[in-house]
């Protein structure tokens, strides 16, 4: 039994040594059903995925971190899968990768869970990004 896990773990973690990667999604919606957000955290949590997803007032902006695979699974479920009949409920803003020995990484992103948070006003959500380390993801949130 732990060997199937350790092996399914390794499946989707995949985090090289020398980088991670990584994908922005912006979605058309606040998260307010239940079902929506309980899809998006665990379906993070289950491709071993870590990140965060910041809810403002008008939009919700996700960026994970993983491996490709998990990358793959979570982009198929965010722009497929949960809302297929909205052709516009989700869009990938921007994926790629990133050196894993950064200062982001270490203290914010690989070996933190993926969270989710609420805010009133679009500055405490760009406060909250520069203080997580992601404000370089913000000026394509607003731009898009």
């Amino acid at each position: 039994e732990e060997e199937r896990a350790a092996k399914k773990f390794r499946k989707f973690a995949e985090i090289d040594a020398e980088e991670v990667h990584v994908a922005v999604f912006k979605l058309n919606d606040r998260l307010e059903d239940g079902a929506k957000r309980f899809k998006v955290l665990i379906n993070a949590e289950q491709n071993h995925l870590h990140g965060r997803s910041i809810t403002t007032p008008n939009f919700t902006l996700i960026i994970v971190e993983g491996g490709p695979k998990g990358i793959k699974r979570y982009s198929r479920l965010l722009l497929e899968r949960i809302e297929p009949s909205l052709p516009n409920w989700a869009t990938l803003l921007w994926t790629g990768s990133q050196p894993s020995k950064s200062a982001k990484l270490t203290e914010t992103g690989a070996g933190k869970p993926f969270q989710m948070k609420i805010f009133g006003k679009n500055f405490e959500a760009q406060e909250y990004l520069d203080k997580c380390g992601y404000s370089h993801f913000w000026p394509l949130v607003i731009k898009e």
